[in-house]
């Protein structure tokens, strides 16, 4: 017979649930992000169903009728129009070139940025350097982008004193569509940069150092230390935040091209979220089952990418988020 401390009987039965009453002032702090996360990203799950409605808001949810094309029920109604409004291939090429721009450029600028600081031997100098990093992270991008905007303004800003001093016409890079792209990059660059390399940052304090003497005695170079010694320890952080960069290619950052867009650049600065926003409520449209129906395909196309980013890494490196 086996001992009752393999048997799950009434020894386990007998047993109550301890709460450890001196730890529920602790776990209820966490109740405040719970009630965020259900008021905010779960309720609101169940406005979706306006994608399929020809939604009015003098009928609500319930009342609104399915949507309807001449006559007949046609739920994808709003997903068709879609991809039939030619206006509609603009905007998806804009949100794609600034994010895949943003991936090949910025991407990697965190990651030299930290292995930089890394070789930094002054920890004052260092910390200096990392403090006005972080600083433009902690600006909204309302206060960003108008400074931004001031500083490159072709009337009083750094384009117009060049232009004085080389007597030549000031560029505008605002409202010339043509700089838009360049100017999202290193908008998103200055703002982002020291922030992103926090990650990093922490990671490489994980580096063996054992590693680094041996590198050190078999006279690496610094460059080589940072492929054989650094990347490697940093390798699982780099995977994660490529899976998502690659996820955000139909995505864009919302504050930064509303802040940015205005009508003489509109042509290449328009993406998939301010279009969204337009088509709902900015212009006055108020076509709220259109809008949904484009975020809803916009959050498709992004889970489909990082399982598919996630899959290829998964085979490549051995690594992954899921």
């Amino acid at each position: 017979m086996l001992p009752n401390r393999f048997c799950g009987g009434d020894e386990l039965k007998s047993k109550k649930i301890r709460i450890d009453k001196s730890q529920i002032a602790w776990q209820s702090m966490v109740l405040p992000s719970v009630i965020f996360l259900i008021v905010f990203n779960i309720l609101p799950l169940f406005g979706l169903i306006v994608a399929f409605q020809d939604f009015k808001l003098s009928l609500g949810f319930f009342d609104s009728p399915w949507a309807q094309t001449e006559g007949v029920v046609d739920v994808f109604k709003h997903f068709k129009f879609f991809f039939a409004d030619p206006a509609v291939w603009g905007v998806i090429r804009n949100t794609v070139i600034i994010n895949v721009l943003g991936l090949v450029i910025n991407f990697p600028l965190p990651i030299i940025f930290a292995l930089l600081l890394n070789e930094m031997v002054s920890g004052k100098l260092k910390k200096g350097i990392q403090t006005v990093s972080y600083l433009p992270y902690f600006f909204s991008w309302i206060v960003f982008g108008t400074m931004f905007m001031k500083i490159i303004n072709p009337t009083v800003g750094v384009p117009a004193a060049i232009a004085r001093i080389f007597n030549v016409e000031a560029i505008d890079f605002i409202n010339n569509p043509q700089y838009f792209y360049g100017v999202t990059v290193i908008t998103s660059m200055i703002k982002g940069m020291g922030w992103s390399s926090i990650i990093y940052t922490a990671a490489l304090t994980s580096t063996d150092v054992s590693l680094v003497e041996y590198a050190q005695l078999e006279g690496a170079s610094r460059l080589q230390k940072w492929r054989y010694v650094y990347i490697p320890t940093i390798s699982p952080a780099i995977v994660l935040y490529f899976i998502f960069a690659v996820g955000a290619l139909f995505s864009s950052n919302f504050d930064q091209i509303y802040i940015l867009k205005n009508d003489l650049n509109k042509s290449r600065a328009e993406v998939i979220s301010t279009y969204v926003y337009d088509m709902g409520i900015g212009s006055g449209l108020f076509e709220i089952s259109y809008s949904t129906a484009v975020g809803i395909m916009q959050s498709i196309i992004s889970i489909i990418l990082v399982l598919s980013t996630n899959r290829i890494s998964k085979k490549i490196t051995g690594k992954g988020v899921i």
